[in-house]
């Protein structure tokens, strides 16, 4: 009897599945997810690279599928894909950044997202948007100061943003604070000039000047406000006071690069103009004796150099700070290896201060080579250095800027750097006696290791070892700068 139940009831089962599935439609996990709905950014029809930039979208698939992985790409010309930086992403939103460089003013955004159901095939959905027009919010780079025979300053820098309205330039000195405005900046890229003339004219002075770009027409989020770079200089007052008058138009002969092998020594000069009916940047008032922000533009104030020189040499340790100071004021250092001054410096900041040195003991200005030979930097002072022999690359193509650079290694490069500015100059390479690891001394940097301990430039680290093969941090690196200086100028 049971068994003829069980007969009539398999029919009766069978009917019951068959109406379910006439009933109800067919589960969207048998289909190919479809996005409806994807867009990349707020109400701006630009993108701000380094600031969080959210994604929305929707799309059709069923309950209970699931997005197994979301990645997002950018390309500036549409062949070459790089990932977003920072992505998050969630059910029906995301977020990322772009990086901040020059660039990159204008990328399509590529998402590819891929779908696992409960049943049926994954599906893998691709999706391109854009061209997105792409605003740079970089800081200035390569910030340098040099002092002209008619006692004014020129300053130079690159500029990376093509978001700032104008340059505030603020000056410190004797004469207290005083702000500068230059005009006309927004959208372009690349190396940029001002003089100030407004120098004192009858006796050599030290100025500190910090150039900062004036971005009021947008907003930023504080991560991505492009920061300060400040540099000292002596200027070059004219013998008697004597003004040399300007040319008209003139231009600025300082090599500056552009892209990885271009060289433009002719920079176009404007003209600093004083701070009227400009908004100073937050972090640029006056720095009064107490150290405290203040003032208004054009405020004359009190001098602060020997502020600026504490704040400048702030996290050095007690026994550098006098020397940091006066190399500073010498024009011995460069705004990279300002600060941090434990960490080991890189080759490609050595570099930088390398060249101020040769500049300072021939009192001419270092040009770069062209073109630049190497694949991983372009860093101007990298090419300078390079033109003079002061460095050389780890390879016929590369340089390593962010190696670290080993004592034996800094001592053969000031030594180049005297021989470049000097040549007439007396090297004393004689056999150093007492050097307990002289054996650690390679014989390609042997005359050089002599020639630092012979001029009282390197010293050693106790037990009459010189540990040629030990790292130099930054404040020892510009301690050994200044000393060389010292040595011979």
């Amino acid at each position: 009897m049971f068994m003829r139940l069980q007969r009539k009831m398999i029919p009766l089962l069978a009917v019951f599945m068959l109406a379910i599935c006439l009933v109800l439609p067919a589960p969207r996990a048998h289909a190919q997810v479809q996005m409806q709905y994807f867009f990349i950014g707020g109400s701006d029809p630009y993108l701000i690279a380094g600031a969080d930039i959210p994604v929305i979208y929707s799309d059709d698939r069923a309950i209970g599928t699931k997005i197994a992985s979301f990645e997002m790409l950018y390309s500036t010309d549409n062949i070459n894909w790089h990932n977003v930086l920072e992505l998050k992403s969630q059910s029906i939103s995301a977020q990322f950044r772009l990086p901040i460089d020059p660039s990159i003013t204008s990328v399509r955004i590529r998402v590819m997202v891929h779908y696992v159901p409960i049943l049926g095939s994954d599906t893998y959905l691709e999706r391109t948007e854009g061209p997105f027009k792409v605003l740079q919010p970089g800081e200035t780079s390569d910030f340098q100061a040099s002092a002209n025979d008619d006692g004014s300053v020129t300053l130079t820098w690159n500029d990376n943003s093509n978001m700032e309205s104008s340059y505030v330039i603020k000056r410190d000195g004797p004469d207290g604070t005083k702000y500068f405005n230059m005009q006309n900046t927004a959208g372009d890229f690349g190396p940029v000039a001002t003089v100030d003339k407004a120098t004192n004219k009858n006796k050599n002075t030290l100025y500190a000047y910090t150039v900062t770009p004036v971005i009021d027409k947008y907003t930023l989020p504080d991560n991505v406000i492009p920061g300060v770079e400040t540099v000292f200089i002596w200027n070059k007052a004219p013998r008697d006071g004597l003004v040399i008058v300007d040319k008209i138009n003139p231009v600025v002969q300082i090599p500056v690069l552009v892209g990885k092998n271009k060289v433009i020594t002719k920079v176009p000069v404007i003209d600093l103009k004083p701070a009227v009916d400009v908004k100073i940047p937050d972090g640029l008032g006056p720095i009064s004796k107490g150290g405290t922000q203040g003032g208004t533009q054009g405020d004359a104030g009190q001098p602060n150099i020997e502020a600026l020189l504490e704040e400048a040499v702030k996290g050095s340790s007690d026994w550098a700070k006098a020397d940091l100071k006066l190399a500073i004021a010498a024009s011995l250092t460069t705004p990279s290896v300002l600060g941090n001054y434990q960490q080991p410096i890189t080759r490609e900041q050595f570099a930088s201060i390398a060249v101020k040195l040769y500049e300072a003991l021939s009192s001419k200005p270092a040009a770069a080579a062209a073109p630049n030979p190497f694949t991983d930097t372009v860093n101007v002072d990298v090419l300078k250095a390079f033109q003079f022999g002061i460095v050389t690359g780890v390879s016929a193509t590369g340089f390593s800027p962010d190696a670290s650079i080993s004592r034996q290694e800094l001592c053969v490069m000031l030594m180049r750097a005297v021989k470049a500015a000097k040549p007439a100059a007396t090297l004393n390479i004689s056999s150093s006696s007492g050097l307990a690891d002289s054996d650690l001394i390679a014989p390609w940097a042997l005359d050089a290791v002599r020639f630092a301990v012979n001029h009282a430039i390197m010293n050693g680290v106790g037990g009459g070892r010189i540990d040629p093969l030990g790292i130099t941090t930054r404040e020892q690196a510009i301690l050994l700068v200044k000393r060389t200086f010292d040595a011979y100028k």
